[in-house]
């Protein structure tokens, strides 16, 4: 089966990294035929080519678009955004369409609701479309769509199928998409790419993964540790592992500096293979103010680790509190610094909860069934 799949950007975060799993154990499992289409160049492509997996670079505009982007992409989004209204379909070169039509594609899988490209070239070319959908929008990443509601309803609800990775996505998308077409799927990582050899810490290794942004709410963990340290806890770091907007970075790092916590937080850049870090972390958070699954939160856990999460969106689906982390409420810096302060004076509960978190993770969020699932709507599709 030849499958093209959709992407709305070329980096190597949460929705991409599920993307090359997903397409990786399709061709291991089924020998699927992948080509991926993405807007722009970046380090996907360098992954891609390591891989063998085909793929064109072709510029679409999306659907839904961040009032909040800064610099020149922003003025790349908002123009693509006017000439995508003006013709009523997305930019698409026509060289793209005319390869895409030479390649006898069985199916189109759109792997984000960011871009409309895959249910345009699914009534363009005459193939099922299945959409993935990965995020809210608003809630966690600001954004809105540019056309009405009512015509995005209708478009939706043109795919075979429409997958949502956690219930917490499902119950937010399910008044505007059929609940037949509507399919709960949640992700999954190969847990045998994961190993880990407890380390007997002096000070407990805390660490949050992912884009340096407002809703992903480093700030709280960073006021957490303020109050760590006014009661006098020492024996603890922080290590903030990721890029993103330079104007909240300043204003983590004004905070870290203001409040004197410069010996208890470690800055790394982004790290196209995080996983040599994540050994010899304890603990992971996902601070999120709304997180649509999180692919990191089973990552942790796939290294051992308890993750210590806000209770907000699917977050209550993957953490389960005193199993194998702990939940908190976003807002609370108080109660985050007491889940904290349980395994920094407690650290054999780190290992117990570990253990719990690697198990939980292998049963319900393992790469074969991820796959499997998929595969069953692709050959209902055709």
């Amino acid at each position: 089966m030849k499958i093209l799949f959709v992407t709305h950007y070329a980096g190597l975060y949460g929705a991409n990294l599920s993307l090359l799993n997903l397409i990786k154990d399709l061709k291991k499992r089924y020998k699927a035929e992948p080509i991926v289409l993405l807007p722009r160049r970046g380090p996907l492509c360098k992954v891609l080519d390591k891989e063998n997996i085909e793929y064109i670079v072709s510029y679409h505009a999306d659907w839904r678009v961040n009032n909040n982007r800064e610099g020149i992409y922003g003025i790349e989004v908002a123009l693509k955004w006017i000439i995508a209204r003006s013709l009523n379909k997305p930019v698409l070169f026509p060289l793209a369409l005319q390869q895409l039509n030479k390649e006898n594609i069985d199916l189109i899988h759109s792997n984000s609701s960011v871009t409309y490209i895959g249910s345009y070239l699914s009534k363009k070319l005459n193939i099922p479309h299945i959409w993935h959908l990965r995020e809210y929008g608003k809630p966690d990443y600001n954004l809105k769509f540019v056309y009405p509601l009512k015509y995005v309803k209708r478009i939706f609800n043109q795919s075979k199928s429409v997958i949502v990775i956690s219930k917490s996505i499902y119950k937010y998308y399910s008044p505007i998409i059929s609940k037949n077409i509507l399919k709960l799927i949640y992700n999954g990582i190969d847990i045998r790419d994961y190993n880990k050899i407890f380390i007997s810490h002096q000070n407990i290794q805390f660490c949050i993964v992912g884009g340096i942004s407002k809703e992903k709410n480093q700030l709280e963990i960073l006021k957490a540790t303020k109050i760590l340290k006014e009661r006098g806890l020492t024996n603890f770091k922080l290590h903030l592992i990721g890029n993103g907007s330079e104007k909240y970075i300043k204003e983590l790092k004004h905070f870290i500096k203001t409040n004197h916590l410069q010996q208890f937080v470690r800055w790394w850049d982004y790290q196209e293979n995080v996983q040599p870090i994540l050994k010899k972390m304890d603990v992971g958070i996902m601070s999120s103010k709304k997180e649509a699954f999180g692919r990191v939160t089973i990552e942790y856990m796939a290294n051992y680790m308890p993750v210590i999460a806000t209770s907000e969106g699917a977050n209550p689906e993957l953490v389960i509190n005193n199993f194998n982390g702990f939940l908190y409420k976003v807002g609370n810096a108080k109660e985050l610094s007491n889940n904290m302060e349980k395994l920094i004076t407690n650290p054999k509960m780190i290992e117990t909860l570990g253990n719990n978190a690697f198990n939980w993770a292998n049963e319900n969020f393992n790469m074969e069934k991820n796959t499997y699932e998929i595969y069953k709507l692709y050959r209902g599709a055709k």
